[in-house]
């Protein structure tokens, strides 16, 4: 779930990067390319919203389920 800029600096590029999700801000287009239905403007990326909800996909040879709780910890595993 997104939350907001000013307190968490959300944004596909920090949320691809953070540790849970792949740990890599270069990564940030497979978050938008999967979720741009959900985008207000498709054509832009930098409009996500507090409290959508975006699909995190798997990298190939990676399995992903569940939702993201954020009082938890995670690691990524090799």
């Amino acid at each position: 779930t997104v939350r907001s800029w000013k307190n968490y600096k959300d944004c596909l590029w920090d949320i691809a990067g953070r540790s849970w999700a792949y740990g890599n801000s270069f990564r940030w287009p497979l978050i938008y390319k999967i979720n741009k239905d959900r985008i207000p403007d498709f054509n832009n990326p930098d409009l996500i919203e507090p409290g959508m909800i975006l699909i995190i996909p798997s990298l190939p040879g990676e399995a992903r389920s569940g939702d993201w709780d954020p009082d938890m910890t995670y690691t990524r595993r090799r």
